[in-house]
């Protein structure tokens, strides 16, 4: 009875993560910023392969000046403490054109409930200037509370 309650759930889950995969960009990051892997909707939004971003670190995708400030050094010290993010970000793709994403950036928990990577799930892809009116956020909200369920019932 256990083993197929247990069965049931990482069939759920797996269901859960392959419909984020399709909806969404999604892209792994360890905890200081080097990048796992990502899906093909984010790849293709970037313009990248994995194999162009493999390893790398996520300031890659965002400008010198935002790289090196403050602000960012505390985006990802905040994520390293566990700490989730999301907002509208403007990010640069491979071929240099300005991309804003609306994105969340989840920390996942091992089995201890130590921070141990970074999963994003970014949505509403914008070319150029910042969109005028603000995103809805509903649909990010609920992929991140997706995701926590997602790694929660992984034992991440």
């Amino acid at each position: 009875m256990l083993l197929r309650a247990l069965n049931k759930a990482v069939t759920e889950a797996e269901a859960k993560l392959a419909a984020l995969d399709k909806s969404q960009g999604i892209i792994e990051f360890d905890l200081d910023g080097n990048i796992l892997t990502a899906n093909a909707n984010f790849l293709a939004i970037l313009v990248y392969t994995l194999a162009d971003i493999q390893g790398a670190h996520h300031s890659r995708f965002v400008e010198v000046a935002h790289r090196d400030s403050a602000e960012y050094a505390d985006f990802w010290a905040k994520l390293r403490h566990g700490e989730y993010q999301s907002g509208r970000y403007k990010r640069v793709a491979s071929d240099g054109r300005e991309i804003w994403i609306r994105a969340s950036y989840n920390p996942v928990r091992d089995r201890s409930g130590k921070p141990c990577k970074v999963v994003t799930f970014a949505t509403d892809f914008f070319l150029g200037s910042a969109p005028a009116q603000p995103l809805a956020g509903e649909a990010l909200e609920q992929a991140g509370c997706v995701a926590i369920e997602v790694a929660k019932s992984l034992g991440l």
